[in-house]
């Protein structure tokens, strides 16, 4: 029953998270605004452009402090299965590859203007994902299955999933960028655009939890490339 109610809010915050998206098209249409900080100031005012502003600020700060932490700990496990490399080596310290990767990676995409110049490092990440998302397939398809039997007990995690959805879903401040991009601002390619992404994610994501637990059961951790 947990597992359900995981997998139905899954589609359930995707789905909010769409239909919020096209009420901020809706209201940008009607306000005549054309950036998210011009609508939130011309619905609420400057206090909340004020608060919004922080919030933006905050949000991907946080956001890129946990994608490093799984970044350091994923490259960690890969070099140590590298042969001749000792699982001691001053190479496998996890502080050290969490270095490497913000100087190498996150300060130059960090110092692009545009977030349009990220267009082929974007395509680069949905490839990545699919890549991953197909692995992961494949090993339930073609590893033997756990045939005890499988523990169901989420229940206490089930708010911590709705957390993570909500977190996998926030694109709203970055939503006119895209929408820019488009020839044709109609509302119907506007619908397209919004619910091809979101039901895209939403699928990805709940092909990969599903599978992932149908590999590993109950000994599925929350980074699945350390299983």
């Amino acid at each position: 029953w947990y597992q359900r109610r995981v997998r139905v809010s899954l589609f359930v915050i995707g789905a909010l998270s769409g239909y919020t998206i096209i009420i901020l098209f809706k209201t940008a249409q009607w306000t005549k605004k054309t950036t998210y900080q011009e609508v939130v100031q011309s619905t609420l005012g400057q206090p909340f452009v004020t608060i919004i502003t922080i919030m933006q600020f905050t949000y991907p700060f946080l956001a890129m402090v946990s994608y490093q932490i799984i970044v350091s700990d994923n490259l960690s496990t890969i070099v140590k299965a590298v042969p001749f490399v000792p699982d001691d080596s001053w190479i496998t310290d996890r502080r050290l590859l969490l270095l490497l990767s913000t100087l190498l990676v996150v300060f130059p995409l960090s110092y692009v203007k545009a977030m349009q110049s990220l267009f082929k490092v974007s395509v680069f990440s949905v490839i990545a994902v699919l890549f991953l998302v197909m692995t992961v397939v494949y090993k339930a398809i073609t590893q033997p299955h756990h045939t005890g039997p499988m523990s169901y007990g989420m229940g206490n995690y089930v708010i911590q999933s709705w957390g993570i959805f909500l977190f996998a879903y926030v694109c709203h401040h970055n939503s006119f960028l895209i929408l820019d991009t488009l020839r044709e601002k109609t509302e119907a390619n506007v619908h397209a655009v919004v619910w091809s992404s979101v039901g895209f994610s939403s699928v990805l994501m709940a092909v990969l939890g599903i599978c992932g637990y149908v590999i590993f059961t109950d000994r599925v951790v929350g980074n699945l490339l350390q299983n």
